[in-house]
């Protein structure tokens, strides 16, 4: 009975695991993320290509985006300050692409019975696969060293774009994975 409740958990550790939101990231190898200790909030240098949706491109959004930003890195210890005195610069932009996956060739059989068919009817069927389309948006948030200017960490999210994904409550989920993402790598390369 043991084995049979080792493995039911096992599975289910690994069905959760497949399920969790995927962050990417990105740093420079030769920066020490170590160091950083205080940050300020600016506005995106380098505004990403001008997205046509209303849930991305929106001032709701960036304030959204803002505020879950500054509340997670204080949370994690970060000091807020003024931008000339911050270690580090962070700022965040959307991007979007149109995404499509195949639904693939399909293959049926049913068998039929009723009054209007006399005995049993098969019928196998085939189909080709079909293209669906959604649009992407991507959730990025850049770490920038003030005193060099340079970009040394980058995390995003992809997820579907529709109103309920850019929530308060989900834009605030997504930037703690990714900025949980930076405090794991600012700890680890202290060491």
């Amino acid at each position: 009975m043991r084995t049979k409740m080792k493995i039911a958990i096992s599975l289910l550790t690994i069905f959760l695991v497949g399920c969790a939101p995927r962050i990417y990231v990105e740093q420079d190898s030769q920066a020490n993320l170590s160091e950083l200790r205080s940050f300020a909030w600016i506005d995106d240098p380098e505004p990403a290509k001008k997205v046509d949706s209303p849930i991305l491109d929106s001032e709701l959004l960036s304030k959204r985006t803002r505020r879950a930003v500054i509340a997670t890195l204080i949370e994690f210890g970060y000091e807020h300050v003024d931008v000339e005195s911050a270690d580090f610069h962070v700022t965040y932009h959307v991007s979007s692409q149109e995404q499509y996956y195949n639904r693939g060739p399909r293959f049926g059989f049913g068998v039929s019975t009723g009054r209007y068919h006399h005995g049993t009817s098969v019928h196998v069927g085939t189909g080709f696969g079909t293209y669906r389309g959604y649009e992407e948006g991507s959730l990025i948030i850049d770490i920038i060293d003030r005193a060099s200017g340079e970009l040394v960490w980058r995390g995003w999210q992809n997820k579907s774009v529709y109103q309920d994904a850019y929530s308060e409550e989900a834009v605030s989920k997504s930037v703690r994975l990714i900025l949980d993402e930076f405090a794991y790598v600012e700890v680890s390369s202290s060491y």
